[in-house]
């Protein structure tokens, strides 16, 4: 009885700051926005926002149709930081966003999908015109529900997984699955983000169900999300290639080396003819190009001093100092405003999570087919992103969202198994060794 009093109390203080929020932001919508329509000569804010609204309730209305209760409610706190909470911070900030949406409703852009990411956003944004309408706000909760349904893909895996293991499902994993605050933000932008963590999900949920039983549809399912994540970030189709051969790639076995080693020459072939394409002649020159726009991107407040990585030398000497910043930083020493302080303090937790129940029980873990892929797939994320992310840390926040969903599965079902090993549940336990 007392729990239902106190969630009722905190349900009221936060309806309580939701309802000034959304009246102090309509009073001032327009010095709000202004950085918004500053680059088209649109109808007013208001209108805009109306529209948005609509298609607020036209979404909710099919989430309502799931009879998921978590499903509504996390929809709803992810609506209302896309709608509400970032006009805050796209006050502060310039977005890329913008350039987005300015381009998404012009009539004239009847461009197609080409090897440049952004392009390809734009022009997609162009097309979802034709489904919520002219509206910068419609255009971005769209690009929000679709972060929404790759991290519910995600939630899948993980009771997928989890029943596979027979291990119970934690029930409060889902709140934080889609609350944490770098997944809930990101994912709720109109961008690259929310679209490449679609295709990631897409990857990751197919291939689990590969490990399980081999199916045609799931194979074409890991083709579509390689094919189709290369026109949002082509250097993801990479990182999926390489998550799939690190991951059947045995060392202790003489025939997959022997394998390996006859394949590499083709492997280089087909890198450098997909480099090509981006004007990389060598591997060299890729490891320049990436560490230039790792400085190119070192601005800000949050940004930090980047070693210049000329050659595979500088790049093993680097790996595991910017690994560890790609993936765990900021910290609190690094906060220097609010956002990378929530960021820092996510980070705190993390890292305490994945030395307690992976580090020190990295065997264990590691042995479970399900949890090596979340780890193989992290570790090729962090092939690309140790010389991208570290210059700039509230970029790396950014970047992580991709692996954040797989960090948190790989924590959790890995805390799960732990317990169920200290707690000498002799079901549970003998089913992750057979699984093994």
């Amino acid at each position: 009885m007392e729990t239902i009093k106190q969630k009722r109390i905190i349900f009221f203080i936060l309806t309580i700051i939701g309802a000034y929020m959304v009246l102090f932001w309509s009073i001032n919508i327009e010095n709000y926005t202004h950085k918004v329509f500053s680059y088209v000569s649109n109808p007013t804010p208001y209108t805009d926002y109306i529209i948005g609204l609509i298609v607020y309730v036209c979404i909710t209305f099919l989430v309502f149709l799931t009879k998921n209760k978590a499903y509504f409610i996390i929809w709803n706190i992810k609506a209302f930081i896309t709608l509400v909470f970032m006009i805050t911070y796209e006050h502060m900030y310039w977005l890329d966003a913008y350039g987005y949406y300015s381009v998404a409703i012009s009539d004239h852009y009847n461009s197609f999908f080409n090897a440049d990411g952004t392009h390809n956003m734009k022009y997609l944004n162009y097309l979802f015109t034709y489904i919520v309408g002219n509206s910068y706000y419609s255009l971005k909760l769209l690009n929000s529900f679709i972060g929404f349904l790759a991290i519910l893909l995600f939630y899948k895996s993980y009771l997928i997984i989890m029943n596979k293991l027979s291990l119970k499902v934690e029930k409060n994993f889902i709140y934080w699955l889609f609350l944490l605050p770098s997944i809930l933000f990101w994912s709720s932008i109109m961008g690259k983000d929310p679209m490449n963590l679609f295709f990631t999900s897409v990857f990751t949920y197919s291939f689990i169900h590969l490990l399980i039983k081999f199916k045609l549809r799931y194979i074409i399912f890991i083709g579509l999300s390689m094919f189709m994540v290369g026109f949002v970030r082509p250097w993801f189709t990479m990182i999926y290639l390489f998550t799939i051969i690190f991951y059947y790639l045995k060392l202790t076995d003489i025939k997959q080396i022997i394998l390996a080693f006859l394949l590499a020459p083709v492997g280089y072939i087909m890198l450098m003819s997909f480099l090509h394409k981006f004007g990389v002649d060598s591997i060299d020159a890729l490891f320049l190009g990436m560490s230039t726009v790792a400085k190119n991107m070192a601005y800000g407040g949050s940004s930090t001093s980047v070693a210049e990585i000329r050659g595979f030398g500088d790049y093993l000497i680097y790996f595991i100092p910017n690994f560890i910043t790609a993936v765990f930083r900021p910290l609190l020493f690094d906060a220097r405003n609010p956002f990378t302080a929530l960021a820092a303090i996510e980070n705190t937790i993390l890292i305490y999570m994945f030395y307690k129940y992976i580090l020190k029980n990295f065997i264990l873990i590691y042995q479970n087919k399900y949890m090596k892929f979340l780890m193989v797939y992290i570790l090729a994320w962090s092939l690309f992103y140790v010389i991208l992310s570290p210059g700039n840390l509230g970029m790396a926040v950014r970047f992580k969202l991709q692996i954040l969903p797989a960090m948190m599965l790989l924590i959790f079902i890995s805390r799960s198994i732990v317990l169920a090993k200290d707690k000498k549940d002799t079901f549970a336990t003998n089913y992750v060794k057979i699984d093994n």
